[in-house]
């Protein structure tokens, strides 16, 4: 099997740097054009994906629908490929950018993104939490009678796909979770 991932397109709590975990949040005209663009990266390499999964929130929907020119009713939505419950961290400020993030963000929110190993959530999920759906997942799919040469497309969410990167790529660090950057509506083959 080829497998590929992609995340959903930009929302407006994404551009403001605001945590959207459960929250079902809309692409913004940005989230749109990306998936527009994966749509166009996709046609450039030729590929045609034999089966799509895809969470069910209204962001990577339709980014799935924009990005594969299909409609929802031939994706399989999978309600473990959700976004981390980030519990009364949704709705909070967070910042990739470590001498931002120092200044302004809560500590819980500074420790989920750089020390994931004292990360402790408040009605939310933990970490491990992510990793054993994204691994449920990925023990699923390896179950599933897909050919080698089929290629098979995920779209899904920044904590969960990190979460299957982790168990894909048999990491056993969790500060090492977010070690790999997954842009907004870009195809990335696993």
């Amino acid at each position: 099997m080829n497998l590929y991932i992609a995340r959903h397109g930009q929302t407006e709590w994404n551009a403001l740097h605001k945590m959207q975990g459960r929250i079902d949040i809309e692409l913004n005209d940005i989230g749109i054009s990306q998936a527009y663009e994966l749509n166009k990266e996709i046609k450039e390499l030729n590929l045609r994906f034999d089966k799509i999964y895809v969470s069910p929130l209204k962001r990577a929907l339709k980014t799935a629908m924009i990005a594969t020119e299909r409609d929802e009713s031939e994706f399989i939505i999978d309600d473990r490929l959700i976004e981390m419950d980030f519990g009364e961290l949704e709705g909070k400020a967070y910042h990739f950018d470590i001498d931002i993030a120092m200044q302004k963000v809560s500590d819980q929110a500074f420790n989920l993104f750089f020390k994931p190993s004292i990360y402790e959530t408040h009605k939310g999920e933990t970490m491990d939490d992510v990793i054993n759906r994204a691994k449920s997942f990925y023990d699923d799919l390896l179950k599933e009678d897909i050919k080698e040469d089929e290629n098979v497309l995920i779209i899904a969410h920044g904590a969960l796909l990190h979460g299957f990167l982790y168990v894909v790529n048999g990491l056993n660090n969790i500060d090492d979770f977010w070690k790999v950057e997954l842009k907004n509506a870009k195809l990335y083959k696993i």
